[in-house]
């Protein structure tokens, strides 16, 4: 029975095979990896080896061409030369050949007669070889006897050596003199390179032996081993052990006292030979695969050293195999002892269902095979087999702890198959293994899952990819649908000239299509601030009713020029006064009523209502119900309706364009104020959308009302000397006029710089505000903003600078605010709204300094 110390071990036990797995992996990826390199640059350096081969052979034929000409004219004037010296001499003949062959280093001389019948030969080829009748037979012979200007020269191969010969006539009467040389002398004598010594004494690069063959021998080679092999021995050494297979793949031989690979390449009657030991091939997969499993192994000693150090203070070597034992068996469901020699198995630990499947079978190989039909999937069998036979578990445990795959049952759940090793003989061999098995249905289908995620995620990813492409094509035409309607109304305004009526209506529209294009900006600025969490929700005091009149007559409007009747209904209100974010309520309701009318049909209707509903906090909660009567959402849609980018694609939405992101600005909006949104649509009856949010109830609202009506002045900037600094004409133009025509004083600058030196140049308090862009040349609105502040003069530090920018993220502001500015005006151009910001600022700084 297991106790506390007993169950640690079985534990830790569980996760011993865990190394070797990973090990196993690392090992077989670096051993692909670096064998694959190797392989392809050892096949570089073994061509360019071949080219160095076939560059030297063709020199040596070049020498061997040139050399053997030399040779035959040399041997003919000197064939002459006796010829000359018989005829002028009258000494004893034979001593005159003897002297003057060794002179000229002959190696024999024969002379004949008109008959050719041999007068007088010197030399043992003569007598030993006896080749020369054959020569002396051929009809060229014969011509050089009856033509004493001719000669005859060849070089002959005889028996394995290399002979010079030469004939011509007698000067002093008919007959022939014949000489030659024996070419392997002379070539030693004059200290001559040969086909033989070509490679000797060469190294290679990796230690590579090349050879030169005919076929039928070995004709160089830098190794003495293959230079000394025979010809009879040539066929065993290099055929039989030689697997071209492709002429692009290497060479394997095993025939040189080891194995090698290389390269071959025929060269007209050669055959070019390279090969590289397999230590010096493979030399850098040696060392990465020695270098990864050391530290592999390193890593996982240390793991067994610290564990065998605790198992040796709380456990007896007896109870550690014990529990060891229990581990296996607890682990695994099926445990078996394969006995590798004598073909034989025995059960360890199994279920009855498991022993009925195994039969009755003694030998392995049948038992597993019975096995694997009753128990294996179908589509399994050959992969299952092939890892159970027995013939071949010695030669794949080998050097191993254990080898494993996963297979699938008739069933349908998933087990991991283990083979490991429990017995070696004296050589090293496995000759009994256990054979593990146990269920990892919940791990697969885990995996499957997650694939399963995967592919999803990746759909998910490339719908997102196809929303953003459909946005920014449709996003092309609504920006380019009011630019067009601007640029055209500016044409038909200039051809209108005098008629103020059409010119009113021009400008109405192009007032219309810059309000459409000015919306479509805010939007996808809207939606990356919610992305990028930039939206900071207010807290300030509102009304509901304000709210929901001014929706009313903006919404109002549209719904008018469509033909559609707007209604806004208000409930129960307990809470007036709320304290909020007014303008992004005032975005979420009108975004909803705009889609109602947008996507409604002709004398629709659209309601609005809203009611407060009973809180149990301090809170007050409010219902608004957008209803309308359109073209509703198909059920298809309905499930994307608030992702970004996303449009109804029916042919009745073509009519209505848009971003597509409204809703999902609404949703993130509404959830920001931990509100919720659902909607209900029928395709072809229309829509309603539910927004409930929660606000805080302003107690002070009502007070501060009556305080601000009884100190209320009238506002303006006339008279109010303004510093206009701006670097674009047209913009400058537009905001002159706009003050101008309040009756303010404008002094221009066109970039920082020259707005600093201005102010430096005026009079205290001479000017009553500064307005600054920020992106300007020379120097920025940031830049000059912060020159200003640092002036030592009084009105430096006090001085209203408002940022008057087309940057309109939050952290402009925040830049524009921490240079010195006083606020932030986004382009373009609110004219009352503008002049509105200035006049408070101004009468503010003016109320302070009072």
């Amino acid at each position: 029975m297991l106790n506390k110390k007993n169950w640690t071990g079985f534990i830790s036990h569980k996760y011993i095979w865990m190394p070797f797995v990973a090990g196993i992996f690392i090992v077989m990826i670096c051993f692909g990896v670096f064998t694959g390199y190797d392989r392809t640059r050892v096949g570089k350096i073994a061509d360019g080896t071949l080219d160095f081969m076939q560059s030297r052979v063709k020199q040596y034929d070049n020498y061997k061409n040139n050399d053997k000409v030399k040779s035959l004219y040399r041997l003919a004037d000197k064939t002459l030369e006796l010829s000359q010296r018989l005829e002028e001499e009258n000494t004893d003949q034979e001593t005159m050949i003897i002297r003057y062959m060794k002179d000229q280093r002959l190696d024999g001389v024969l002379v004949l007669d008109d008959k050719l019948n041999c007068v007088c030969q010197i030399g043992d080829a003569w007598e030993e070889k006896n080749f020369w009748q054959d020569e002396m037979k051929k009809p060229v012979v014969e011509d050089t006897l009856d033509y004493p200007q001719k000669a005859y020269i060849t070089r002959l191969d005889k028996e394995g050596e290399v002979y010079d010969f030469a004939v011509v006539s007698q000067r002093n009467k008919k007959g022939l003199i014949a000489a030659y040389i024996k070419k392997d002398n002379c070539m030693e004598d004059n200290g001559d390179i040969s086909f033989y010594s070509l490679f000797t004494g060469l190294t290679f690069e990796k230690n590579g032996i090349v050879a030169v063959t005919d076929g039928k021998q070995i004709l160089s080679s830098n190794s003495e081993e293959l230079l000394a092999v025979k010809s009879e021995e040539y066929q065993d050494i290099f055929i039989p052990d030689i697997d071209t297979g492709d002429e692009k793949k290497m060479i394997h031989l095993k025939s040189t006292g080891g194995c090698w690979y290389g390269e071959s390449k025929q060269m007209g009657d050669y055959t070019l030979y390279v090969f590289f030991p397999t230590k010096s091939v493979f030399a850098l997969r040696t060392k990465a695969v020695i270098c990864v499993a050391v530290i592999y192994i390193l890593c996982w000693m240390t793991f067994m050293l610290i564990r065998g150090y605790v198992a040796e203070l709380n456990m007896r070597q007896t109870e550690k195999q014990y529990h060891i034992i229990r581990s296996v068996s607890s682990v695994f469901s099926v445990c078996m002892l394969f006995d590798l020699k004598k073909d034989t198995w025995e059960i360890i630990k199994a279920s009855d269902r498991i022993k009925e499947i195994i039969g009755n079978e003694k030998s392995t190989a049948k038992m597993m095979k019975y096995f694997c039909k009753n128990a294996v999937a179908q589509q399994e069998w050959q992969k299952f087999l092939d890892f159970v036979n027995p013939d071949t578990i010695s030669d794949r445990l080998a050097g191993k702890d254990y080898v494993n795959c996963k297979t699938e049952s008739a069933k349908g759940e998933w087990f991991t198959v283990m083979l490991v090793p429990q017995h070696y003989d004296s050589q090293g061999n496995v000759e009994a293994a256990l054979f593990l098995s146990r269920n990892i249905t919940d791990e697969k289908m885990r995996e499957l899952d997650y694939q399963k995620k995967l592919e999803k995620s990746v759909e998910q990813a490339e719908q997102a990819n196809v929303a953003k492409t459909d946005f920014l094509r449709r996003m092309s035409h609504d920006i380019r649908t009011p630019i067009n309607g601007i640029r055209g109304m500016v044409d038909i305004c200039r051809y209108n000239i005098g008629n103020q009526k059409k010119q009113e209506e021009c400008l109405d529209k192009i007032m219309l299509s810059s309000t459409f294009l000015m919306e479509l900006v805010n939007d996808v600025l809207d939606m990356n601030k919610l992305e990028s969490g930039q939206i900071r929700l207010e807290e300030k005091p509102f009304s509901i009713h304000e709210i929901l009149k001014e929706v009313e007559t903006v919404v109002g409007m549209a719904a008018t020029e469509h033909g559609i009747t707007l209604t806004v209904k208000m409930g129960e209100i307990i809470h007036e006064n709320l304290l909020g974010s007014s303008l992004h309520i005032r975005q979420i309701l009108q975004n909803i009523a705009s889609n109602a009318v947008k996507y409604n049909k002709t004398n629709g209707k659209v309601v609005l209502e809203c009611r407060e509903l009973p809180s149990e906090n301090e809170k007050a909660v409010f219902e608004f119900v957008c209803t309308d009567t359109g073209i509703g959402m198909s059920p298809e849609f309905q499930k994307h309706a608030f992702e970004p980018f996303a449009q109804e694609k029916t042919s009745a939405r073509t009519s209505y364009a848009g971003t597509g992101l409204g809703l999902a600005i609404v949703k993130k909006l509404v959830e920001q104020m931990e509100g919720t949104i659902r909607f209900v649509s029928k395709p072809g009856e229309g829509t309603q959308f539910t927004i409930v949010i929660p606000f805080l109830v302003d107690r002070t609202m009502e007070k501060e009302t009556e305080d601000e009506q009884g100190t209320d002045e009238k506002k303006g900037i006339k008279n109010d000397k303004i510093l206009l600094v701006e670097d674009y004409e047209i913009n400058m133009e537009i905001a002159k006029f706009v003050l101008e025509n309040e009756g303010a004083k404008v002094k221009e600058a066109w970039n920082g710089k020259e707005a600093v030196d201005i102010f430096a140049a005026s009079e205290p308090g001479e000017y009553d505000v500064i307005l600054m862009d920020l992106m300007m040349p020379v120097m920025g609105g940031l830049e000059a903003s912060q020159r200003i502040r640092m002036m030592s003069r009084e009105d430096a530090k006090t001085i209203p600078i408002i940022a008057m920018t087309a940057n309109a993220f939050a952290d402009d502001e925040e830049r524009s605010l921490s240079a010195g500015m006083d606020a932030h005006i986004s382009k373009p151009l609110d004219a009352e709204q503008f002049i509105q910001v200035i006049s408070d600022i101004c009468r503010k700084r003016k109320n302070h300094i009072t």
